[in-house]
């Protein structure tokens, strides 16, 4: 029986065609990146995966204690940067834009896409 399931690096290349996106990657909890596409002349891909990692296990154990459970999404904006990351199964998906102005059609695109993208991590 043939899958529909497409690979991750077609559907990073699908992320990376968001109006806004300028790179993508997954990453492990462990903190290092899986596989990535785009480039941003602000963010080192490899930094931005090991924070990410750090940063999510963080809040995830903050959720706990606080008992609201584990988190669903994070946007942080910086002066040169917005880094946008979710849960994809046991792995993290991140893009970084160069501003917030489509941070809300980001976002709506990137839901679909997750949930492919959890299927295979």
């Amino acid at each position: 029986m043939l899958s529909n399931t497409r690979n991750s690096t077609a559907i990073l290349k699908d992320i990376l065609e968001i109006n806004g996106v300028e790179a993508v990657l997954i990453t492990g909890r462990d903190g290092f990146v899986i596989e990535s596409r785009g480039a941003s002349h602000d963010v080192q891909i490899d930094a931005l995966g090991a924070c990410l990692a750090n940063a999510i296990n963080s809040l995830d154990q903050m959720g706990s204690e606080m008992g609201v459970d584990s988190y669903r999404d994070m946007f942080v904006e910086y002066g040169k940067a917005v880094i946008l990351s979710r849960p994809i199964g046991d792995a993290i998906v991140a893009l970084v834009s160069p501003d917030a102005s489509t941070l809300g059609v980001i976002r709506y695109q990137l839901k679909n896409y997750a949930r492919e993208l959890e299927a295979l991590f």
